[in-house]
C-alpha cells in the first residue's frame, strides 16, 4: 500500500472520528484531545504492524534448493543493490516537482 493512500485513509478516519466525537460530547476541547489520542493510536498501530511484517519476513527460512543455497543466500545478501530500470532519479515523476 502506498504512503499517500495510508495517509489519506488516516485523515478520513480522524475526520469521521472527530465529527462523531463532537456530536456525542458537544465539546471542541474533548474532540481535539480525543482526536489527538486517536491519531497517536493509529500511528502506533501502523508502526507495530509494519514492525511485525518486517520481523516475520526476517524469520523466513532460506529455501533449500541445492547444497550451495546457504552460500548463494550470502552472496545475494552481500551484493550491491542495483538501480531499478526506468527513469533517472533526477527526472520528474508522475506528480511533477
Amino acid at each position: 500500500m502506498s504512503a499517500p493512500r495510508v495517509f489519506a485513509g488516516m485523515v478520513v478516519t480522524l475526520i469521521v472520528f472527530a465529527i462523531v466525537t463532537y456530536c456525542l460530547t458537544s465539546s471542541i476541547v474533548t474532540t481535539v484531545l480525543e482526536s489527538i489520542a486517536a491519531a497517536i493510536l493509529l500511528q502506533l498501530g501502523y508502526f507495530l504492524c509494519i514492525g511485525y511484517m518486517v520481523w516475520k519476513q526476517s524469520k523466513r527460512p532460506v529455501v533449500v534448493g541445492d547444497a550451495d543455497s546457504a552460500t548463494n543466500a550470502e552472496a545475494v545478501r552481500e551484493e550491491k543493490p542495483r538501480r531499478l530500470p526506468g527513469a533517472p532519479f533526477n527526472q520528474s515523476g508522475p506528480f511533477g516537482r
